[in-house]
């Protein structure tokens, strides 16, 4: 079986350092007044919906305007793109999900991208909730306009920056909302929607929404045969879609709007140059077709997951897993931490990690029974030296994270949130806390009655064979024949021959578990410092973690268990005492677990589709002397190939989101993170960096 190679040729622009560090740009709320019950912008000076009644003027233009109800009803599986600029305080989506969750079966998943540069707060959503019942139609069928907006408050995120992905109504929408300017949006995605409401205020109000680069940036982003509409019928928006590659006709508007625009996306117009962005090394990704079968290497958290988002969408997923039972390796550890440090800083490393959090607490609720398994119990990092001190003072002065994802706490007040005694304040993170890895992934794998696990078999060949792959132990015994294969092995990924190529390490690290007292029982959230300690689960703490690099003993030893509670002694001594450590010496033998966690050398994850390398080196060949600028083919990969590993001492945060990643490569759906986000895990990045630094 050969490389898939794309047939689209891109030019690529002189690549940029994506992980370049430059201060935050807070989120600016709308800022809305209520008229007479009517929601008003004082930044664009105009209402956000007709007075007439918002709701039936969100389905005339955008709903009929796209003919999305005929076309709903004839879909019988699968999912569809619809896109939004403008979300506002959410009406057409509303409005879209309603006659979605009518029209289609639970077989249909909706995915709706939308980009809002001043969002609403909750508040101001809430109160939009008390006019649903003055513009929701009675009657017709269709879900409680209450229903529809209690599930969007539940779900709406924090206004932080970037991206967000919500599920909604089981699974049957899944929205992904960015907070961000239009223009980079548009820029930082690459779908294909099959339809588009076109929503921003009037051009004369906001122009930057209706500008020819954010028209040509649509074009960019949507199928052949894709649809638009919106309310008004300014000249200069006619004529930039008709630019970009639509055709446009006018039709009556909606009140007394005499005219408004739809528009459909020519099959036949040529595709130009993809913005920087979007590489194209990183664009020649192979869908596969819902419904087939997936093996999944390695039952830790990583393997785990992502069996479970792909169950999710239909697939019948074997996991393989080398030990007698799931996570025995570094997702064994009894209790892990869900947790970021977050930044005042933009770079790829900062916002993967802050996003993966936000993702995380959002979806465990949804996945997990909390008990044993997890608890979102909060985690105070402690400012445990000058340095850090400055640090977390530049995230609060930032004003990028709001109170309810981060706030300072002083030493008095993070102590009584703490139970005990603290030495000094910190940062307290509502909705993070601890899990317990072990449990998470047996709790995963059994979820679904299609996920079969295989214990005691090791693999280690995969050979290509008609389309699919065969699984292959040590021996050449045939373990399993699937269509797809995830690697979820950690550093030993790179014993497979298509993924020996990428640079991955073992960093040894030993938690220590200790008993609790009553005393230090009282310890509510998780404490972080340059370790951390655990709340009591199942009457143990649990102190982490060294890092040791180039330290290959997988025992555990005395001298690390020392070394834990050394520094909680001097981190949070009041807490130490309260543990009644055995002294001196601690413990005679050591109590700790040892395991060794996968790193590569940016620290970021691996995670997509494995490039077939041989091919890149020539493809991409000019790289090496320079040669940015010519156009090139897109990557050539090895079909129905997938990796997701290396994720370091951060996996309980990570490997939610980028399950989700991986689900939406097979899937071919579109990705719950932006194109820069993907690109910086991609597996293909390390050969490009090869190339460009002539090695």
């Amino acid at each position: 079986m050969g490389p898939l190679v794309a047939p689209l040729v891109y030019c690529c622009p002189a690549m940029a350092n994506s992980n370049q560090h430059h201060l935050l740009v807070p989120i600016r709320p709308a800022q809305i007044t209520w008229r007479d019950g009517q929601p008003y912008s004082e930044q664009f000076g105009d209402v956000f919906f007709s007075r007439h009644n918002g709701w039936r003027e969100a389905e005339y233009v955008f709903l009929q305007g796209n003919r999305l109800p005929e076309r709903w009803r004839s879909l019988a599986g699968g999912t569809f793109v619809l896109a939004e600029t403008g979300f506002g305080g959410g009406l057409n989506f509303m409005s879209a999900c309603r006659h979605w969750l009518a029209s289609t079966g639970p077989q249909c998943t909706l995915h709706y991208y939308a980009v809002e540069k001043h969002p609403w707060s909750v508040t101001d959503i809430r109160c939009l909730q008390r006019l649903f019942h003055q513009m929701v139609p009675a009657g017709g069928g269709g879900m409680p306009s209450d229903e529809l907006m209690a599930a969007l408050v539940d779900a709406y995120p924090p206004l932080t920056p970037g991206f967000h992905r919500l599920s909604l109504f089981g699974g049957r929408v899944l929205l992904t909302l960015a907070f961000a300017d239009i223009e980079h949006w548009l820029d930082d995605i690459h779908i294909r929607a099959e339809a588009w409401f076109l929503d921003g205020f009037a051009p004369g109000r906001n122009p930057a929404m209706w500008s020819g680069a954010v028209l040509a940036g649509l074009a960019r982003n949507t199928a052949p045969g894709g649809t638009a509409s919106t309310f008004t019928a300014a000249g200069d928006v006619r004529r930039g879609l008709q630019a970009a590659g639509f055709k446009v006709v006018k039709t009556p508007g909606y009140g007394p709007k005499r005219d408004m625009l739809s528009a459909v996306f020519h099959d036949n117009v040529p595709m130009g140059p993809y913005p920087g962005s979007q590489k194209p090394w990183y664009m020649g990704t192979p869908d596969t077709a819902r419904g087939k079968t997936v093996a999944v290497v390695g039952a830790g958290l990583s393997g785990a997951f992502t069996a479970e988002a792909l169950a999710r969408r239909g697939w019948q997923v074997t996991v393989i897993e080398r030990h007698a039972r799931a996570a025995q390796e570094a997702s064994g550890n009894e209790i892990g931490v869900i947790f970021s440090k977050l930044s005042a800083f933009t770079g790829r490393d900062y916002a993967f990690y802050a996003h993966s959090y936000l993702h995380a607490i959002r979806q465990l609720p949804d996945l997990l029974p909390r008990d044993e398994h997890w608890q979102p119990c909060g985690v105070l990092q402690l400012a445990f030296d000058d340095k850090e001190r400055r640090r977390q003072q530049q995230v609060i002065d930032s004003g990028v994270w709001p109170p309810e994802v981060v706030c300072y706490q002083e030493a008095a007040e993070a102590g009584n949130r703490a139970g005990v005694s603290l030495p000094v304040g910190g940062l307290f993170f509502n909705g993070a806390g601890w899990l317990s890895p072990r449990r998470v992934c047996e709790y995963l794998l059994a979820r679904h009655s299609s996920v079969q696990l295989l214990n005691n078999t090791e693999v280690l060949r995969l050979e290509p064979d008609s389309g699919a792959w065969r699984i292959l132990t040590a021996d050449g015994k045939m373990v399993t024949h699937s269509d797809v294969v995830v690697l979820a092995t950690a550093a030993d990924t790179v014993r497979f021959e298509p993924t020996a190529f990428l640079p991955l390490s073992r960093i040894r690290g030993q938690v220590t578990p200790v008993p609790a007292t009553t005393r230090s029982s009282r310890l509510g959230p998780v404490l972080c410092y340059d370790g951390y300690i655990t709340p009591a689960v199942a009457g143990w703490h649990g102190v982490g973690a060294t890092f040791s690099h180039r330290d290959s003993e997988a025992a555990a030893r005395v001298d690390d268990d020392h070394e834990n509670l050394n520094l909680l002694q001097d981190r949070v001594p009041c807490l130490y005492e309260a543990l009644q450590v055995p002294q001196p010496g601690m413990f005679k033998h050591p109590v700790g677990r040892a395991a060794f966690r996968c790193h590569t050398p940016d620290y970021l994850p691996v995670v997509g589709p494995v490039p077939e390398v041989e091919a890149f080196n020539r493809q991409y060949a000019p790289l090496s002397k320079g040669q940015l600028k010519r156009p090139y083919e897109a990557g050539s990969y090895l079909r129905g190939l997938y990796v997701n590993t290396a994720h370091g001492s951060r996996g309980v945060t990570t490997t939610p989101l980028c399950a989700e990643m991986i689900a939406a490569y097979i899937c071919g759906e579109p990705q719950p993170v932006g194109e820069t986000m993907r690109q910086a895990l991609h597996p293909a990045r390390f050969v490009i960096r090869a190339l460009t630094r002539n090695k």
